[in-house]
């Protein structure tokens, strides 16, 4: 351009045009006829590598704006210049959009274009996938000259200014590794020649570009690496290869460099303003190749986020799911120890009340025996006296008979010496004695001394009952404790010894009936029946009430110490949830079946396994408040998004295996909060 300033002003202005066009197309071709026209040179690519492989769009989840502009050797007349603005979005899951601007001025020739792109992605796993983009548009080629020339290779390059675009590009990724592959080109179309201005046929398929990308933190969220390496293939002008290395600080600040094969070095700055706008500045030092242009090249890219930061605000749903699941944890965990403690205090509680009882029926049993003991010996102390009371009265009776008899002997022998004196004296005359009358013995009655034995047996009465509602007991571990059935009762004993006096009794009246002892009640109940149906067992009881003899019968439920703790918790009241959908437990569901969905790759995607569910919801605001109120009434229990149904599902239980998700969905269905719970199988 310098050597056409010198010209003589003599030239005719038909003549300027003509070499002012042929020293620009000759000059600038051979390096932008096929770099710079069929895919333009860009120094900070790396910052959205969309601009060369339409695969890229999308891959930020936030709608990014973008805006370059290249200064080619600054200072010369008709050096080129590059302004391009691109747009990307995420449309919805792994589907992607974008649109890129172009326009290229090189001395009199502008070429301008603009490209469609729709692009899509698969995930292996949340950090591996494969992306794939394909962009679709048109170009215009314009020269700046006069309208009445014509130059005939001039005219020809006019006459070819329109042009078919369209590009192809293919990524994968792993965590923060990248590798890239597209084709800029993929309609044949003629380029301008740079000796004759003729048009020649470029073959898309020999027009390629190649990147490898990944980030390196050297220490986390404070300072990064990241390399990148490019190559070009092309087989019009001259393949090259471009490496890129970038430190990146605290995620606000970068600074690095590059070199391209066979052109030279570029520096690279760039700064985040508030994590919404981007500056990033390239500044191109020249090469001993170029050492006749001693200006330099400037390259300035602007990037804008546009909306909300969707990758911020997942991050903050995460951050704040895992801290909610870590509290849940650790209230799982505290009511764990809680729920251990209570049944270790009640198997402690249980063990005291049983060597009480030992103790106290032990203590009964040695009252029985001293008041036998006591009653023996009062007898035997009763049955001596007694003995002792009939042989001082036969010895009395012995002592006044012999008396009676002396005395008698001694009043005949008396008469008997008056009569002999007197006939002595006188005359012998008789007299007649009265004969002595016997003394009449009385018998002496013993009456046998009678001691009536005390009966210790004492009955209770029955526990007090409502008429119609039934008593529920949890199942202990004492020998004679009732199994997990329903009771018709009878009889409430302390005793065992009186629960079978009057199991006996009953028997001898032809009842079939039975008795076992309740850990929970410290008593032996007497039952007439026995079932598992509580219908069944509600309906005997209502027939037996109909006797006289059982008109306080009641039922009993005896039930297994998981469903008691399962169904006893009643800690606050349930609020409403407002806006909250129908769940999947209250549609038309098999009861019995399990609903079968595939596996989906959600962040918050339920894994394989068997759940419980009882709720669902298409919003996460509202599981989550209804997690919270089940977790209120004193259940644990977690959610997670089916991708398949597309809806958040609230699980008290996973399990490993069919027959476990069924026995505990059961159980839970005991709960009439939960009397709808079903049964969630999920599978790849």
């Amino acid at each position: 351009m310098r050597i056409l300033r010198s010209i003589s002003d003599s030239f005719s202005t038909r003549f300027l045009y003509t070499l002012i066009a042929g020293s620009c197309l000759w000059s600038i071709m051979p390096v932008c006829s096929v770099n710079a026209q069929n895919q333009p040179i860009y120094n900070q690519f790396f910052l959205n590598p969309f601009i060369y492989n339409p695969a890229y769009a999308g891959k930020d989840p936030n709608s990014m704006g973008f805006f370059n502009y290249r200064q080619q050797w600054v200072g010369i007349d008709g050096a080129p210049i590059s302004y391009t603005f691109l747009f990307d979005t995420e449309l919805k899951k792994n589907v992607s959009f974008g649109i890129i601007a172009q326009n290229d001025t090189r001395g009199v020739i502008s070429t301008s274009s603009g490209q469609i792109t729709l692009g899509y992605g698969i995930k292996f796993s949340d950090d591996q996938g494969l992306r794939f983009g394909l962009s679709a548009g048109a170009g215009t080629n314009s020269l700046d000259i006069d309208d009445g020339f014509t130059d005939a290779a001039i005219q020809n390059a006019l006459d070819n200014n329109f042009f078919l675009l369209g590009r192809v590009g293919l990524n994968y990724y792993y965590k923060n590794y990248n590798l890239s592959f597209s084709i800029p080109d993929i309609f044949k179309r003629n380029l301008i020649s740079t000796s004759s201005l003729s048009p020649i046929e470029i073959d898309p398929l020999e027009n390629y570009i190649a990147m490898a990308s990944a980030k390196i933190d050297i220490v986390p969220k404070t300072l990064s690496f990241s390399p990148n390496i490019l190559y070009r293939g092309t087989s019009v002008g001259t393949s090259y290869v471009e490496a890129v290395g970038t430190f990146d600080i605290k995620e606000l600040i970068w600074i690095g460099g590059s070199y391209r094969q066979n052109y030279g070095i570029t520096g690279l700055l760039g700064i985040k303003v508030k994590n919404y706008i981007t500056i990033g500045y390239g500044y191109e030092i020249p090469t001993a190749k170029l050492a006749g242009l001693s200006n330099s090249t400037h390259e300035v890219q602007l990037s804008i986020r546009m909306g909300k930061d969707k990758v911020k605000e997942a991050e903050e749903k995460a951050a704040r799911i895992a801290a909610k699941r870590e509290k849940q944890k650790l209230a799982r965990e505290a009511y764990a120890k809680k729920v251990a403690d209570e049944k270790a205090a009640k198997a402690a509680a249980a063990q005291k009340e049983l060597e009480a009882k030992k103790r106290a029926e032990a203590l009964e049993a040695q009252k029985i025996i001293d008041a036998e003991n006591r009653a023996k010996a009062i007898k035997e102390q009763s049955e001596r006296e007694e003995h002792q009371r009939v042989q001082e009265l036969e010895k009395q009776r012995a002592s006044d008979a012999e008396k009676a008899k002396e005395e008698a002997r001694r009043i005949r022998e008396e008469r008997e010496k008056q009569l002999a004196d007197k006939e002595e004296k006188k005359s012998p005359v008789i007299v007649e004695t009265k004969p002595i009358e016997p003394v009449e013995e009385t018998p002496i009655v013993v009456e046998e001394l009678k001691v009536e034995e005390v009966e210790p047996i004492v009955e209770t009465k029955p526990d007090p009952v409502v008429e119609q509602k039934t008593v529920v007991v949890t199942k202990g571990d004492d020998q004679d404790e009732l199994d997990e059935d329903h009771y018709v009762i009878v009889g409430s004993f302390n005793n065992k010894e009186h629960a079978l006096k009057m199991v006996n009794q009953l028997k001898s009246q032809g009842y079939n009936t039975g008795y076992g002892y309740s850990t929970a009640r410290s008593r032996y109940y007497v039952h007439l029946h026995k079932s598992s149906s509580a219908s069944e067992a509600r309906n005997e009881r209502d027939k037996y009430r109909k006797m006289s003899q059982f008109k306080d019968a009641w039922h009993l439920e005896v039930q297994s110490d998981d469903i008691k703790e399962l169904g006893k918790a009643k800690v606050a009241p349930v609020e409403k949830t407002p806006n909250v959908t129908t769940t999947e437990s209250t549609k038309a569901i098999d009861t019995q079946k399990p609903v079968t969905i595939k596996k989906g790759n959600h962040m918050l995607e339920l894994d394989n396994g068997h759940y419980v569910v009882v709720g669902a919801f298409s919003n996460f605001d509202n599981a989550e408040k209804y997690s919270d109120q089940v977790f209120k009434m004193g259940y644990q229990n977690s959610f997670g998004y089916a991708s398949a149904k597309k809806l958040y599902y609230i699980y008290i239980h996973k399990g490993e295996s069919d027959n476990d998700a069924r026995t505990r969905r059961d159980q839970i269905r005991k709960v009439k909060s939960f009397s709808k719970a079903w049964y969630l199988l999920v599978e790849d």
